[in-house]
């Protein structure tokens, strides 16, 4: 089980999930709403269960590179994003968000050819 939250730590979730796998994914979508790159664990919406009274908010992003909407869940407090929720299955649980984050391990990278030429250079070192 992993557990985790917002950075203001109003919004709490757990991951009933084993892998410690993630993607770092370069998109044009991630290096805009958050940083230069997202690190994630790829993991299913039904494995997530919000802990927290406080709901996380939620944006319907219909910009992606893929052209496929994906739900972003995010705090309404201090506006960290906690996981994302493609249509058609499937979750992105942002790393930096786990208690656990520091027992990841690179798993892939996704959409290097947008990614920051410094940044795709040395994740694949």
């Amino acid at each position: 089980m992993l557990h985790g939250e917002c950075y203001c730590g109003e919004v709490t979730f757990t991951v009933d999930e084993t892998s410690r796998d993630a993607a770092l994914c370069h998109c044009i979508t991630c290096q805009h709403i958050g940083s230069a790159c997202s690190f994630n664990l790829v993991s299913q919406f039904d494995k997530i269960t919000v802990t927290s009274d406080v709901k996380p908010k939620s944006y319907n992003d219909t910009k992606t590179k893929s052209g496929n909407p994906i739900v972003r869940y995010f705090c309404g407090n201090c506006g960290s994003t906690v996981f994302s929720v493609p249509v058609g299955g499937g979750a992105f649980v942002k790393v930096g968000a786990l208690k656990e984050a520091k027992e990841f391990k690179l798993a892939m990278t996704i959409f290097e050819e947008d990614g920051i030429p410094a940044l795709v250079t040395n994740s694949k070192k």
